[in-house]
């Protein structure tokens, strides 16, 4: 991964766009850098990892996420991924560790969706 973008929209979302590749070098990195940021920032409730700049994910990079899902659901912070391209996709498809509630196409569609439920 060579960075790790993070933009809030509102006051309870945060989004985190890393670039170039998920894997067993960058992975605890990009794991890390969430978990102590979000833990110093102001309390949010929706987490949202767009992938539309990772080219590949290894199966470090899967676990990362993982534990990046559950470290947010121990948090009470809804979490999505969204934008995932081709090839990450499939690897997401063959993998079948992540819930298609947690994927979207978009960051719209991942508010839209994380805010109705969350509303419920």
């Amino acid at each position: 991964m060579s960075s790790l973008n993070r933009k809030e929209l509102g006051q309870s979302t945060v989004v985190y766009c890393p670039q170039g590749r998920l894997d067993g070098e960058s992975s605890e990195g990009f794991y890390n850098s969430i978990v102590e940021g979000e833990e110093e920032a102001i309390r949010i409730r929706l987490l949202i990892i767009n992938l539309c700049e990772i080219d590949f994910v290894s199966s470090a990079g899967l676990r990362a996420l993982l534990k990046l899902s559950r470290w947010s659901q121990a948090e009470g912070i809804l979490f999505a991924m969204t934008s995932l391209q081709a090839g990450v996709a499939k690897v997401f498809e063959i993998a079948a560790i992540f819930s298609s509630e947690q994927i979207f196409t978009n960051e719209d569609e991942a508010l839209s969706a994380l805010q109705t439920s969350n509303d419920e």
